[in-house]
């Protein structure tokens, strides 16, 4: 990099402290002599010593990294493997670091060489750096030789000294400037006289990157996307911090927000200005890494008033995918918040099923879209579709899962039900209920058991997808009325009082039952969704499908009991299942 562009992008600011960084200019410029001793040799030798030390730092991040690649996909989630994370990321801090001082100091050694050289070997003892301003008059002492020379590293060393002189103006500046300081902002609004950022500065992460420094997404603590709800689950601790893209609910312009907990949760505006860079209180950065890894490691707090001090930062997990590793190949469908694509996650070569989420959503739509993504990401089951992970850096937000082959139950049913047995119909109703079981022995509430909402894989091997109603809960009430329930699916209490259990899920559980037996028919033919809720009401169940197994019909009834209370859980359910089974 020329030196002059280093100087004008505040290249060292990343990796030292303004004082540091003056420190290492004044061991050259502000001391009141240079002795002949110090000379070609010495700066070559330092330069080597700093080299290996760099060297160092770099083979300790690769053995780290090593030892992370050693965790098997089952321990991806232990206290040690997370560790061990934690130690890969400090050390890459370090060694970023490392390069900076070590970029820095080149630039400066490379100044003084050359000084070094055009004067030659005949120096001075001792030389006051001081003559090529105020004390010129003070060279009459020296001999005509040392003038000369004196005269040479005189003019040369302006060039360095003004190094100092830059970041001591470019100290003063950033510290007059505090009008236009970051701020707490409950709603995240920037109340700043710099405004939201600006289309420019958010326009490509390549705009986020210097040497020594990554782009914005490469970024472990950079979170993308995910909204404010989502990332306050992972902010635990006190200094536990992350960074975020948001929207300025006033401008709808995109800002980016460092969210931190420190006796709360906290979530900080970081200002941009187009001829400074990125800022909280303190003085700007050329990127929003430097900036971060800055006041993790000076311990400044990033407010006055907020007190913060940034301690951990907290690394995206497994689960959290790179929207580039996602290909999207062929659409299959659509779902409540967006289309759904057949794709690849390209790091495994994997086909997957890829839910989008339309960038024009609401806040609360993609908090709702997110939800079932953080939910299947806690289940591993046969009968539950595989969750694999959320691609949010940028829009769109995806939701990548296993591909089931087979597609939505209720199409097999549909195509394929008249083809089937009744031991095979039979089994298909155990694997959702099998499903279903697990997610009642996790205190999940699926909210919208049907047909549609299951797969289909190989052997005809059901599993339960679309988690988009799901709540995490023992006992749920809805709060927005009948707005995009099912009706015919849903049970009575849940429509009457917008109560929710487990045991209305058992409901819609002896409707899906009614669909299997039924080649898919819609429940409750020739109703409108009134007609059918004042019947049930009455207490009307519909009859059994045409074949249906007597004992299967039972079930169905035992599921549509009125009460509650009177219905079977699902592991009953299942053990009645294969029971069965085995008899036909």
């Amino acid at each position: 990099m020329p030196l002059e562009t280093w100087k004008n992008s505040q290249f060292c600011g990343f990796w030292t402290l303004e004082g540091q960084l003056l420190q290492i200019i004044n061991s050259f410029v502000e001391c009141s002599y240079y002795t002949k001793n110090y000379r070609k040799e010495d700066l070559t030798e330092t330069e080597s010593q700093m080299e290996n030390v760099m060297k160092e730092k770099q083979e300790n991040y690769n053995l780290a990294q090593e030892q992370l690649k050693q965790f098997g996909p089952t321990k991806q989630q232990d206290r040690e493997y997370l560790d061990q994370k934690q130690e890969v990321a400090k050390l890459r801090y370090e060694l970023n670091d490392e390069q900076g001082k070590v970029c820095v100091k080149q630039h400066l050694l490379k100044e003084v060489t050359e000084v070094l050289d055009k004067a030659g070997d005949d120096l001075p003892d001792v030389l006051d750096f001081s003559m090529d301003s105020d004390r010129q008059d003070d060279t009459s002492t020296m001999s005509s030789s040392s003038n000369h020379h004196s005269s040479a590293l005189g003019g040369g060393l302006k060039k360095i000294k003004s190094l100092g002189g830059a970041f001591t103006k470019r100290s003063k500046s950033t510290v007059d400037e505090k009008s236009n300081v970051s701020s707490y902002e409950d709603n995240e609004i920037s109340q700043s006289s710099n405004g939201p950022v600006s289309d420019s500065a958010s326009a490509s992460s390549s705009q986020f990157q210097s040497n020594g420094s990554l782009p914005l997404e490469e970024e472990e603590w950079f979170h993308g996307v995910l909204p404010r709800e989502e990332v306050q689950r992972l902010l635990c601790n006190d200094g536990d911090f992350l960074v975020r893209e948001s929207k300025n609910r006033k401008t709808n312009e995109t800002q980016y927000v460092l969210s931190a907990f420190w006796q709360g949760h906290r979530h900080f505006i970081i200002q941009y200005s187009d001829h400074e860079g990125w800022r909280f209180e303190g003085r700007p950065f050329p990127t929003i890494g430097e900036l971060v890894r800055h006041q993790h490691k000076s311990g400044e707090p990033v407010t006055t008033k907020s007190k913060t001090i940034l301690k951990s930062p907290i690394l995206r997990e497994q689960w959290q995918l790179r929207n580039d590793d996602i290909s999207l190949e062929m659409k299959i469908g659509n779902g409540n918040f967006g289309e759904v694509y057949k794709g690849v996650y390209k790091p495994k070569n994997l086909v997957v099923a890829v839910k989008t989420c339309r960038d024009t959503l609401s806040d609360d739509q993609r908090k709702k879209f997110l939800q079932e993504g953080r939910i299947l990401k806690q289940y591993d089951h046969e009968n539950i579709v595989r969750f694999i992970g959320i691609a949010a850096q940028r829009q769109p937000v995806m939701i990548v899962m296993e591909y089931v082959a087979g597609g939505a139950l209720l199409g097999f049913l549909r195509k394929n039900g008249k083809a089937q047995t009744k031991k095979q119909l039979t089994k298909m109703c155990e694997d959702a209920g099998s499903g279903m079981a697990y997610l009642e022995s996790k205190n999940c509430i699926h909210r919208d058991l049907a047909a549609r909402n299951c797969l289909v894989g190989d052997q005809s091997v059901v599993k339960i997808s679309d988690f988009g109603m799901s709540r995490e809960e023992e006992e749920y009430t809805v709060s927005d009325g009948l707005k995009q329930i099912p009706i015919k699916w849903t049970a009575p209490e849940a429509l009457m009082y917008g109560k929710y259990t487990s045991l209305c899920d058992v409901w819609s559980f002896g409707i899906l039952m009614w669909e299997v037996f039924s080649s898919g028919q819609t429940p409750y033919p020739g109703q409108t969704n009134n007609q059918a809720r004042e019947k049930i009401d009455a207490g009307y169940r519909m009859p059994a499908p045409e074949g249906t197994p007597p004992t299967c019909y039972d079930l169905m009834l035992k599921c549509w009991e009125k009460n509650p209370a009177d219905r079977p859980h699902f592991a009953g359910i299942v053990k009645e299942l294969k029971s069965i089974g085995k008899k036909l």
